[in-house]
């Protein structure tokens, strides 16, 4: 029998494995793997950032605008620091709390419960050091070496340890921060209401984070006043804007501080040492609930079925695909998509990003020009049910490629059919039903709302146009049933291409929404023109998409593997 000490580092290890296993990180893929991937994509900014920065400040002369810069570009890292701890914080939370596996497997073992929360706590605090800490303190250097090259007070320690401490106490305050509300929705609502409120959660944190750049004060207001505080330090946002407070705590750190700002100095260093701390506490202290919770699993509440939405689904399904394969395959996307916790939260991150991007792109043209904004079509009042087809619709596509249950696909694969075509229909009926008809149908809500009925209807028919032929186009190379194939995380190009996917974005919501807003006004046979060039283009891709799908010699269910690791793996299952 080992020690205590022991079975706690071994405990450790085994749950900071298991936080990054998840259907979109299966158990195949080595999590070492996983966080330097996750390392490299939060120290980006944090490597670049400092080489912009040297060629900026070598052209600027008087030490005044000199120090409003560098508070600027400061208060830009730390908006980039907690807006990426936010995204990696929410993909990952659903893996920091016990599941089932600590009650059914370790439960049973005559192991003390100290050893377990002891064990837990240091794989969420280990967690927090490697992948947000450590690059945090790579970065610092860059900054470091920016305040020895133009010879600050504080030189190169001082603004190196300056960096970091601030920017740990707003990472803490992001990760920590979540952490204790997922920690007390689930001990306070329950499992059921939890893991509803948690995907509303996601999106509203989501929509808050896209949304404080456009709140961010202006350059100019980084200016110090004769007393030696910021010209935003006298705005009402200032109170609103986390970033802002921690740039005080750094200001203050380095023996500079803004004498406006000293309770927003004090809240940061109270939330940035606080919340950590509260959040340890809050984990330890609830710990056995929790883990009942895991083990009694989520009830599932009385569900009073519509019925005319289910009549209205199938209806779609079947008008939508050519075989009753097809109206299968569709059924069972949209509900697995409705069922998986972990798919569900994935989407959330699309909706929230279409929500931010649709206020970001409405919100500046009724400032400017106030109400008299929704007198007429305008591109920005266009756009959004645009990007919300695109940024729905490349999410669901997206997930379609991530599995649930994957040992269970068996069944499927049994009841494959020659029929390829047919099948894929359903998928392609799928994304249909969740992207482009709750595009359309937002279109004609908020056009015959501003604009009248003809307008809303001609938006409608333009929105859902451009949503289904970006909806075959999407379905081009599909040739798997939704959620039924293995998946090996890597393949994606974004990296690489990501220049091209957001010019293809750009030109198919603003570029196509300021098209549709000169059509608008015009009234001419344009309009008419374009959608027919648009059916066609459709018409054209779900030919070829139906052809692709015909010639496939069978439907994928194992993905092609990387390395031997991952086939021995895939071989296994």
């Amino acid at each position: 029998m080992t020690g205590e000490a022991a079975q706690t580092r071994l405990l450790a290890r085994t749950f900071f494995a298991r936080l990054f296993e998840s259907e979109l990180i299966p158990p195949g893929i080595g999590h070492v793997r996983v966080v330097i991937s996750l390392i490299a994509f939060f120290a980006a900014p944090n490597y670049i950032l400092p080489l912009l920065l040297m060629k900026k400040y070598v052209w600027i002369g008087p030490p005044d605008l000199l120090r409003s810069a560098m508070a600027q570009d400061r208060t830009l890292a730390l908006l980039l620091t907690m807006t990426a701890t936010a995204f990696i914080s929410l993909v990952i939370w659903e893996n920091i709390f016990p599941d089932r596996r600590d009650s059914r497997i370790l439960g049973v073992l005559p192991l003390r419960a100290r050893s377990f929360v002891i064990a837990r706590l240091f794989a969420i605090v280990a967690l927090f050091a490697l992948v947000f800490l450590l690059p945090t303190a790579i970065g610092s250097i860059g900054f470091g070496i920016i305040g020895s090259m133009t010879h600050l007070p504080e030189g190169f320690s001082g603004v190196a340890a300056a960096h970091f401490t601030t920017l740990a106490a707003a990472q803490g305050l992001v990760f920590f921060g979540i952490v204790t509300i997922q920690c007390a929705l689930m001990s306070v609502a329950g499992p059921s209401a939890a893991h509803r409120l948690a995907v509303v959660l996601q999106m509203v944190i989501i929509i808050a984070v896209l949304q404080m750049p456009m709140v961010l004060p202006a350059g100019a207001s980084f200016a110090l006043d004769p007393s030696g505080s910021p010209l935003w330090a006298s705005t009402a946002s200032a109170r609103l804007l986390p970033p802002l407070w921690f740039l005080s705590l750094y200001q203050s750190i380095v023996g500079d501080g803004y004498p406006a700002t000293l309770h927003l100095t004090r809240t940061a260093a109270l939330l940035g040492i606080g919340t950590p701390v509260l959040a340890l506490a809050f984990y330890a202290a609830s710990y056995r609930r929790l883990t009942r919770l895991a083990i009694e699993g989520r009830p599932e509440p009385p569900r009073r079925r519509t019925p005319w939405m289910a009549r209205g689904l199938s209806s779609l399904s079947t008008l939508l695909t050519t075989a009753a394969e097809g109206a299968a395959v569709c059924a069972f996307t949209l509900r697995t998509a409705a069922r998986s916790r972990q798919h569900r939260m994935l989407l959330a991150v699309w909706i929230g990003v279409a929500i931010a991007l649709t206020i970001s792109a409405a919100l500046p043209v009724l400032v400017r020009f106030g109400w008299t904004a929704l007198d007429r079509p305008r591109e920005a009042l266009l756009v959004g049910p645009l990007i919300f087809a695109a940024l729905v619709q490349t999410g669901m596509r997206s997930l379609f490629a991530i599995p649930v249950e994957i040992r269970a696909n068996w069944a499927i694969r049994m009841a494959e059919t020659p029929k390829r075509a047919a099948t894929l229909d359903g998928a392609s009926a799928a994304l249909i039903i969740s992207g482009v008809l709750p595009a359309a149908l937002l279109a004609l809500f908020s056009g015959t709302l501003l604009w009248g009925a003809k307008v809303g209807l001609m938006h409608a028919l333009f929105t859902g146009i451009v949503a289904f032929t970006l909806s075959q186009a999407l379905m081009l190379r599909v040739d798997r049933i939704p959620f039924t194939c293995t998946y090996s995380p890597g393949g994606a190009k974004i990296g690489k291409l990501w220049p091209l996917y957001l010019t293809i974005f750009s030109a198919l919501t603003y570029g196509m929404a300021a098209a549709e807003a000169g059509m608008l006004r015009r009234q001419g046979p344009g309009f008419i023109k374009a959608v027919l060039f648009m059916i066609v283009v459709a018409a054209v891709l779900r030919w070829l998409r139906t052809r692709r799908a015909g010639e496939l010699p069978g439907l994928c269910f194992v993905a092609e593997p990387d390395d031997a690791m991952t086939e021995v793996t895939l071989r296994a299952l």
